[in-house]
């Protein structure tokens, strides 16, 4: 089977931060109700994003969002991002960012800067031609150049560049550390995976024939949605045995729920939150500890429809 987690892994590490059988069930939204009884805690933690096979040749790429309310009436929502994905799943969330009274969006950059939507990115190096070079291999789109970023209610809810600077050198860490701890993550959950025996595997790709067959960009986007949510994962900082965290997951994650908390005390009561979805374990039990809220409701939405066509067939 080809290996491909380096060179996707580094085209997710600079997307997330731009300082830096039968017949298969239909791959639309789909709504799930937890049920009418709030509760102070989830019954099991929320999974907010995921791989699902829906035949052996279909499958979808999965972003939940989870719905929170509190005793005072106001509700916040934890939608759940990942950083390359299909254009319909940006335009959906575009329309879904409406409705809420402010948004609070990731992005390690000043507090003024807004990303420009539709702003095509230039590929004046090597990786920033890899990351283009993906993008139109499997027909996908970047977050930062879909999402309109511009409206009123959208509220930066993250790390500057300094305060990210001063935040790692009080945890004692830096770019390098933080980058090697994501190498070694890396190998600890593929040595992981393979002593497992009930470890789901990758499933193995005959990429010679998927090409011969006019099916080789289906096939990269199953080998890669299937292995999206894990280097979403280490792009984020998540998985480190630190139990105070790292900048790069809990330090933002602290940052984002301190502008919630001026949200709400300025009065805003629908709030939604859009941020990597390896962030969202840590934020949804920080809203429910430290916030008082209890989840009420969740649905999911596509961000990439795996459904097989042949090269250049356009998705139905």
């Amino acid at each position: 089977m080809i290996r491909i987690l380096p060179l996707t892994g580094l085209l997710l590490v600079s997307a997330c931060d731009e300082t830096r059988a039968g017949v298969a069930p239909s791959p639309r939204a789909t709504i799930q109700d937890p049920g009418s009884r709030p509760t102070s805690q989830p019954t099991e933690p929320t999974k907010f994003a995921g791989f699902r096979r829906l035949n052996e040749d279909d499958a979808v790429f999965e972003t939940a969002i989870v719905r929170y309310a509190n005793d005072d009436g106001a509700h916040v929502s934890l939608i759940a991002s990942v950083h390359i994905a299909d254009a319909t799943h940006y335009d959906e969330l575009n329309k879904e960012f409406e409705k809420y009274d402010a948004l609070l969006y990731e992005l390690v950059a000043p507090d003024s800067y807004r990303p420009k939507k539709g702003e095509q990115r230039k590929a004046d190096n090597p990786l920033s031609y890899l990351q283009l070079a993906m993008k139109k291999g499997l027909e996908l789109e970047f977050q930062l150049g879909s999402i309109d970023y511009t409206p009123d209610n959208f509220v930066h809810a993250d790390l500057t560049p300094s305060g990210f600077q001063d935040a790692m050198a009080d945890r004692g860490e830096t770019l390098m550390s933080i980058i090697f701890d994501m190498i070694a993550r890396q190998g600890k959950f593929a040595q992981e995976q393979r002593d497992d025996p009930d470890a789901p595997k990758p499933a193995k790709i005959d990429m010679v024939k998927a090409f011969r067959n006019n099916e080789g960009r289906h096939a990269l986007r199953l080998m890669v949605g299937e292995q999206l949510m894990m280097l979403e994962g280490m792009a984020a900082g998540a998985g480190g045995d630190d139990d105070d965290g790292t900048v790069l997951l809990e330090g933002r994650n602290d940052r984002a729920l301190e502008v919630l908390a001026q949200q709400l005390a300025a009065g805003k009561r629908e709030i939604g939150i859009y941020y990597g979805a390896a962030h969202m374990p840590d934020m949804e039990a920080k809203l429910i500890r430290d916030f008082g809220f209890h989840k009420v409701s969740e649905r999911t939405l596509v961000a990439w429809d795996i459904t097989k066509r042949k090269d250049g067939e356009k998705r139905r």
